[in-house]
């Protein structure tokens, strides 16, 4: 059987950033790298080069990283063996600041309860703007800790479950592509994200309502509500304006109608009357009673200097 080879070739993202990757984001990344399974890295790699105890067996292994493995981003000696053993693995000193060991001076009573344990957590809009600056994804700390309920960044909450299928992701996945969901298959995340950039950037963002754009993108208006506020707020925005268009574009045309009705009963020698010219301009009576198409029938009598009757 092929020997594995040290964690060689990767390094942690957003180091020295508010954004700095959390260790089990950055060992995730390097299952993907050496095409492996995460849990494999755990047993085959880090286990021997830790504390009895601190990697479980191979059994409960996978279930483990998706619910609870955020101790190994923590405070404790999860943390600390399993950054000492990443560093003997890859070459790569100060991992132990991809977790919370640094703060353990200030935490000391919460110790890991300040993370975010059961599911994984992430900010759609930073994966949709990394994919469009060609970065690779990466899952901050702080999108680990329980007291952060919004992205830092674009101050929208996080999500929680796919915005496609609606299920909930582990922590750490058997196959760990980030930006994947364990359902639908890759890029899902990001993909409502886009969908919503390209609709703004189109040529008519107003032609479709939110709930059409939401249906389009294949998740439930109060999804694009929740998740995507202000990008559901642009999108009200865009179509009520769209629509004030639309009106004033139906208005000018009906008016140009009634011009063109008056006039032709002129070059008739019939008197424009207003049923007349709402008839023959293709308007119901409901028309002959709003005051503004009055006003485009009396405007376009004294014109032509023919007096109201």
């Amino acid at each position: 059987m092929k020997r594995l080879v040290p964690l060689y070739g990767r390094a942690p993202l957003g180091t020295g950033t508010p954004l700095v990757e959390s260790l089990t984001s950055f060992i995730g990344r390097l299952a993907v790298a050496r095409h492996l399974a995460a849990p494999v890295i755990f047993d085959r790699l880090i286990r021997p080069l830790v504390s009895k105890g601190v990697v479980r067996d191979s059994l409960r292994l996978s279930a483990y990283l998706a619910s609870d493995s955020v101790v190994y981003d923590g405070l404790g000696k999860p943390a600390e063996e399993v950054a000492g053993a990443l560093t003997h693995l890859t070459g790569l000193e100060g991992l132990s600041l991809h977790t919370l060991l640094p703060w353990r001076l200030l935490l000391p009573a919460t110790r890991n309860g300040a993370m975010r344990w059961g599911r994984k957590r992430w900010c759609a809009s930073c994966f949709a703007a990394w994919r469009a600056q060609g970065k690779e994804f990466w899952e901050p700390l702080l999108w680990r800790m329980k007291p952060v309920r919004r992205c830092p960044v674009h101050r929208v909450p996080f999500s929680e479950t796919c915005p496609k299928c609606g299920a909930p992701q582990g922590l750490v996945q058997e196959i760990a592509l980030l930006g994947t969901c364990r359902r639908c298959g890759p890029a899902v995340w990001e993909q409502v994200g886009q969908g919503l950039a390209a609709v703004l950037a189109g040529p008519e963002p107003g032609r479709l309502s939110a709930t059409e754009v939401a249906a389009s993108l294949g998740i439930a208006l109060s999804t694009l509500k929740k998740r995507y506020p202000s990008e559901y707020v642009q999108l009200q925005a865009i179509r009520m304006a769209y629509k004030a268009h639309e009106r004033e574009q139906r208005f000018a045309q009906r008016r140009e109608a009634m011009r063109t009705a008056v006039l032709a009963c002129l070059d008739s020698d019939l008197y424009p009357s207003k049923q007349r010219v709402f008839e023959d301009a293709g308007l119901s009576a409901t028309f002959q009673r709003v005051p503004a198409y009055h006003e485009v029938w009396h405007d376009a009598l004294s014109e032509h200097g023919v007096l109201v009757r």
